[in-house]
C-alpha cells in the first residue's frame, strides 16, 4: 500500500544491535527499573519514541533472565522466592512501559481520535512488545546455534525455530506498518486498556496492605 511511512521498520531493524548491547550489559546483580540506562551509556536512540521501546526491551530482558534463573534446579527456596518477586516487579513495569508507549503515541502522532471510529483490540504498543520478545528469541536461539555444545541434530532443530522467529518479527513489522497508517488516514483508532492489576494494588491485595 502507498504512503505507508518506513519509520516504525526503522525503528525495528535497529533493534538486534541494541540489544546485543543491552545483553552485554545487563547481569542479575545489576537489573533496575528506575535506572535502567545509567550504566548503558553506549546506547543510542534516534527519537522519544526509540527511547521508549527500547525501554521495554531492557524490562522484557530482564525478565528473560530472572525467568531462566526461576527454572535452575539448583536454587534454593529462598532464591526462587527473591526471583519471582522480581519477575512480578519487571513484568509490572513492562506492561507500564506499554501503556507510555500508546500514551506517547496518542499524543505526539495519533493526536484526536475520532471515539467513533471502529476500534482495534491490539495497540501500537503492544505489538512493539510482541516484537521485541521475539527479537529477544532471536537473539538467544542465534547465540545457541552458534555454540559448540549444540550437535548437528539441535542446530537444526535452533535453527527452524530461529527463521520461524524471524518470519513473526517481519508479519508483526508489516501489520503494525499497516496499523499506523489506518489510525493516522482515521479508519480505525484504539484505546489504552489499563491493566487493573489487584494483586499488585495494596488497596485489594490484603498481603500487601501491612
Amino acid at each position: 500500500m502507498e504512503n505507508i511511512s518506513d519509520e516504525f521498520p526503522s525503528l525495528i531493524k535497529s533493534i538486534p544491535s541494541r540489544l546485543e548491547k543491552l545483553d552485554q550489559l545487563t547481569h542479575l546483580d545489576n537489573l533496575d527499573i528506575d535506572h535502567w540506562d545509567q550504566d548503558r551509556a553506549t546506547l543510542v536512540f534516534s527519537n522519544h519514541l526509540d527511547r521508549l521501546i527500547i525501554k521495554n526491551l531492557y524490562f522484557n530482558l530482564c525478565l528473560w533472565k530472572l525467568e531462566d534463573k526461576a527454572r535452575d534446579p539448583k536454587a534454593s527456596d529462598k532464591t526462587i522466592a527473591e526471583v519471582k518477586r522480581g519477575i512480578d516487579r519487571f513484568n509490572q513495569a513492562r506492561n507500564d512501559q506499554i501503556e507510555i508507549i500508546n500514551e506517547d503515541l496518542i499524543n505526539s502522532r495519533y493526536s484526536d481520535i475520532d471515539p467513533t471510529l471502529p476500534w482495534v483490540t491490539e495497540t501500537p504498543g503492544s505489538v512493539f512488545d510482541r516484537i521485541n520478545i521475539m527479537n529477544l528469541k532471536v537473539h538467544f536461539l542465534t547465540k545457541q546455534i552458534q555454540s559448540t555444545e549444540s550437535n548437528q541434530k539441535q542446530a537444526s532443530m535452533i535453527q527452524q525455530k530461529l527463521d520461524t522467529a524471524k518470519l513473526q518479527i517481519e508479519d508483526l513489522t508489516t501489520a503494525l506498518s499497516f496499523l499506523d497508517h489506518r489510525i493516522k488516514q482515521r479508519e480505525v483508532g484504539f484505546k489504552i486498556y489499563r491493566q487493573l492489576k489487584l494483586y499488585n494494588d495494596k488497596k485489594h491485595n490484603p498481603y500487601l496492605k501491612n
